[in-house]
């Protein structure tokens, strides 16, 4: 009887540990809405500017460039959509929270490497118009 108790009610730490994953899974939801949003404002802003100068740029960076609309819905809201599902199946208090790190370090990658690619790509621009 005492087991089944044990199953049927968690135990007060386990509350705990739900309510510290669920919080710290809406702050990093909070935050890659923020990133999302940021990172759409300067991407669009850097594409209509080298669209303005008729600067076709290539690569990945390109690609991102032309194809913003679709991309960062799909990235963003699939990290998301991970991030939400984890809690129903990640019951491990320390994994859940693990697993919101690496969200956001892979968050923080994508951000970095998006930011330095169209600024390369400005920069090579500037440099061919000094020679």
């Amino acid at each position: 009887m005492a087991g089944a108790r044990a199953i049927l009610q968690p135990e007060n730490d386990q509350r705990e540990g739900t309510v510290l994953t669920w919080v710290a899974t809406a702050i990093a939801l909070i935050y890659l809405l923020w990133v999302a949003l940021s990172v759409r404002a300067v991407t669009s802003a850097y594409a209509g500017m080298f669209n303005s100068m008729n600067l076709q740029v290539g690569g990945l960076i390109g690609f991102v460039l032309r194809n913003q609309r679709w991309l960062y819905p799909c990235f963003f809201g699939s990290t998301g959509t991970l991030l939400i599902t984890k809690q129903f199946f990640l019951r491990n208090m320390w994994a859940s929270l693990g697993a919101n790190l690496v969200a956001i370090v892979a968050l923080e990658s994508v951000r970095f490497w998006i930011d330095s690619g169209v600024q390369a790509a400005l920069r090579a621009f500037m440099e061919r118009l000094g020679r």
